[in-house]
């Protein structure tokens, strides 16, 4: 089992003991064995951060996942909008430039009309 112990300077630490029964020199007998644990809770304590530490980075990584998967739906979008802009952009510019040329044509048929009117005729 698991136990504190006392060392010789008075310190703490932690063991592990098993004891096992048996003979010697045909007495009953048990031996024991004390395994310092120190190194052994260092590792389970570095194992627990490590751990710690990869459960962080995953859940960054699943934010930075679900920000990247929304952000190029975002970028999908944007395209779209500016798609639809750039098709209404081109289609009044072409209405404007309709509207210009039918207004000088307008100008040019309303001067000539003037022009005949001002002009007799020979009848």
């Amino acid at each position: 089992g698991e136990f504190r112990h006392r060392a010789k300077d008075g310190t703490l630490f932690d063991v592990d003991i098993t004891t096992q029964e048996t003979a010697f020199h045909h007495r009953p007998a048990a031996v024991s064995l004390a395994v310092d644990l120190a190194e052994h809770k260092r590792a389970e304590r570095a194992l627990r951060d490590s751990k710690a530490r990869l459960n962080e980075r995953e859940a960054l990584l699943a934010q930075y996942r679900h920000e990247h998967y929304r952000l190029q739906a975002s970028q999908e979008q944007l395209r779209h909008d500016i798609q639809e802009l750039e098709l209404f952009h081109d289609l009044t510019v072409d209405r404007e430039l309709k509207m210009m040329e039918l207004e000088r044509e307008n100008a040019r048929l309303k001067a000539r009309l003037r022009q005949q009117s001002k002009t007799p005729r020979a009848d």
